[in-house]
């Protein structure tokens, strides 16, 4: 990608994605992790997004929790993820996110959108 291209995020958003709801044990969030595949599960409530769990706020509370106690998907998951709309551009989530992660504030120019992967 040269940087006079641009990409709308839904070419690369997933369609249908695998999702569960607030209310699901973390035991149900792992094993719909393991038998699909991925590391990250919209949580929704009522159909609609409240936030996202992930592989690592499972293995979190898995390791502190020093008792037997049952935990739900809405006592674990991550705060107020990052959502994008399908017409924004690719360049400009990346930059959204990469500020959210990294103390560098611009994308670096060596990062690129591999388009053929997701077309």
């Amino acid at each position: 990608m040269t940087s006079q291209e641009s990409y709308p995020i839904k070419n690369f958003m997933t369609t249908d994605p695998i999702t569960i709801d607030a209310n699901a044990s973390i035991e149900e969030a792992i094993q719909t992790m393991e038998t699909s595949g991925v590391r990250h599960l919209p949580v929704l409530k009522d159909k609609y997004l409240v936030r996202v769990i992930s592989d690592r706020d499972l293995a979190k509370v898995i390791q502190d929790s020093s008792s037997e106690k049952l935990f739900e998907v809405n006592e674990v998951m991550s705060p107020s993820p990052y959502t994008a709309f399908p017409e924004e551009e690719m360049k400009n989530v990346l930059q959204v996110i990469w500020q959210s992660y990294s103390p560098r504030k611009t994308l670096p120019n060596s990062i690129q959108i591999h388009r053929e992967y997701y077309s």
